[in-house]
């Protein structure tokens, strides 16, 4: 009788080890499946890390190329403000000469030297008559402009 419990206790023991080995070999596999899961995500966070990476550098480079364009529009800005002093400090100084055929100033301004268009110009000197800086004059020769004297201009702006 007692050999026999004590076989029962062995065969008990023997039950206990290989439920304690098949746990030790499932914890094992799902130790191994975790590891692999876990190398996965890695690999995912590295290449998010990456693409943040690439993101901010495109975001930089867009920041910097509409820095660069608001620059060019402030130039560009500027240099249209500019130009209307430019085109009328032309006008003038192509009438301090004398009198000038309007088509041919239009020509110069506009054709060769590219300051302004062609509507901007004739604007500028409407502007300028109006404002009586330059005398409109009509003849069988054709339309000219002069420089209106500067006592009548002295004598206005009083």
């Amino acid at each position: 009788m007692l050999k026999s419990e004590l076989e029962i206790f062995k065969e008990k023991v023997k039950e206990g080890f290989a439920k304690i080995k098949s746990d030790f070999s499932g914890q094992s596999k799902e130790i191994a499946r975790i590891k692999d899961e876990s190398l996965e995500i890695k690999k995912d966070y590295v290449k998010i890390k990456e693409l943040l990476f690439s993101l901010k550098k495109d975001m930089e480079e867009i920041k910097e190329y509409a820095e660069v364009k608001a620059n060019e529009r402030k130039k560009g800005s500027k240099q249209k403000k500019n130009s209307k002093i430019l085109v009328l400090n032309r006008i003038f100084n192509i009438l301090s000469s004398g009198k000038t055929k309007t088509n041919e100033l239009k020509n110069q301004v506009v054709e060769v030297e590219k300051l302004c268009s062609k509507a901007s110009f004739y604007r500028y000197v409407d502007e300028l008559i109006e404002k009586n800086k330059v005398v409109g004059v009509k003849s069988n020769e054709g339309a000219f402009l002069i420089l209106n004297s500067l006592e009548e201009q002295k004598n206005e702006d009083v």
